[in-house]
């Protein structure tokens, strides 16, 4: 059991740097907590608060930056995270926007690839499949593979036809180092893909800091959709409403409504199973 000292604290939102944010409550997890493959405990109750102009959550009260890439590089992400394949983890509808737009030939890079379920799933489409993971675990299994895969962004001489992030902007704590990596590494008209959980979903607005997302030690960042669309050279191109993985989906097919709204009234709803769609894909033009 590890103790940690969790005192990342903000004065102004990791997004847009306003100082108009505040206090939304405090999170369900303090100890006996798994971060990545580690059981670690807290010094101090985390806490959600948002952001009065851009409309983005985040996590107050954080594990800090170093720690958490120390538990991230020495964690084992093959054990942590999903190894199913893209196809049958991803909603259909994610699946077939990819399928609308690769080509033979492109240039695909997965940030924060795990152990390269997407890379196998651009593979098929006859793209050319490159990886960055912090895991050391999960980056020996991409290069079995036989996958080009990076620790980090440093390094990379390559230039991408599409970038993606999956599951992975909840994580970051410089948002920016990634947007600006990005700028620097897509073709002009290039496309930088995120998915992620969708902080102005109305499951997430109903379960405020009970928002089963925001419940993960890991998940210290929730960008709205306002974020996206103010980004400096880039424009979306493709918004699409979805869930988290097929499991959730199944998830609120199979849910009772009524005991859904009991949950909602009792102040007992966490968003899981969902009432609606609380993912979003965001597809953001490169426009240099």
């Amino acid at each position: 059991m590890t103790q940690i000292n969790n005192n990342h604290f903000l004065s102004r939102c990791p997004l847009c740097s306003s100082s108009e944010i505040y206090l939304v409550g405090a999170l369900n997890y303090r100890y006996n907590v798994k971060f990545s493959t580690h059981i670690i405990n807290f010094d101090n109750i985390p806490q959600l608060w948002t952001c009065k102009n851009c409309y983005s959550g985040f996590t107050q009260n954080a594990i800090t930056q170093t720690d958490a890439e120390t538990l991230y590089s020495t964690g084992n992400g093959t054990l942590r995270w999903s190894g199913t394949k893209f196809e049958d983890d991803k909603p259909k509808e994610v699946s077939s926007f990819f399928n609308t737009f690769l080509k033979n030939g492109m240039k695909v890079m997965d940030i924060g690839c795990n152990t390269g379920e997407f890379l196998d799933f651009v593979k098929d489409k006859k793209c050319i499949p490159y990886g960055i993971e912090l895991s050391k675990d999960s980056r020996e299994v991409v290069l079995d593979k036989g996958y080009k895969c990076y620790s980090d962004f440093t390094n990379i001489d390559e230039v991408f036809d599409v970038i993606t992030a999956f599951d992975l902007f909840e994580h970051l704590y410089q948002p920016n180092s990634l947007i600006n990596f990005c700028k620097k590494k897509l073709k002009k008209e290039g496309l930088l893909i995120i998915f992620t959980g969708n902080i102005g979903s109305i499951n997430a607005k109903l379960a405020k800091n009970k928002w089963w997302y925001t419940n993960y030690p890991e998940h210290v960042l929730f960008a709205s959709r306002k974020y996206y669309s103010q980004l400096d050279n880039f424009s979306i191109s493709t918004y699409l409403k979805t869930y988290a993985s097929q499991s959730h989906e199944a998830l609120h097919n199979n849910s009772s409504f009524l005991n859904t709204i009991k949950n909602i009234l009792q102040g007992k709803f966490t968003g899981n199973p969902a009432l609606f769609k609380d993912h979003h894909l965001i597809a953001l033009k490169h426009m240099p």
